[in-house]
């Protein structure tokens, strides 16, 4: 005899049943603690992370948000959306290149300020 259950979530092979794109999209998105904590994990190195660019597609990112709070009902946000949907490659900016021959730099200061500011720490 089957049993009835009254969840909503069949599992990710299910149908979609009455789900439009927009919920699909939504659903997709969706990840649990553990997964969020993996991705933080694994795309450490963000702009040589082909994870990193997978899941920041389609999501509002920090770096977006304010630019979809301050779409307006009364105007076409078409050109905004596109960018956030379908971005540029940007693996050839001059700032973008810069920023990546940096970082190591950027790393080591930064380690070795926190180490100072440890050792600094008052008891």
């Amino acid at each position: 005899m089957a049993v009835k259950s009254n969840s909503r979530d069949y599992g990710v092979n299910a149908d979609t049943g009455s789900m439009n794109e927009e919920e699909l999209l939504i659903k997709s998105l969706q990840v649990s603690p553990e997964e969020r904590n993996k991705v933080e994990r694994d795309t450490i190195k963000e702009f040589f992370s082909e994870d990193w660019k997978y899941q920041r597609r389609n999501r509002i990112t920090a770096s977006k948000a304010g630019r979809v709070y301050r779409l307006r009902d009364d105007t076409n946000n078409t050109t905004t959306l596109k960018e956030i949907l379908y971005p540029m490659d940007l693996s050839h900016n001059e700032n973008i290149l810069r920023g990546i021959n940096m970082e190591p730099r950027a790393e080591e200061v930064w380690s070795r300020s926190r180490e100072l500011w440890f050792t600094d720490k008052p008891e």
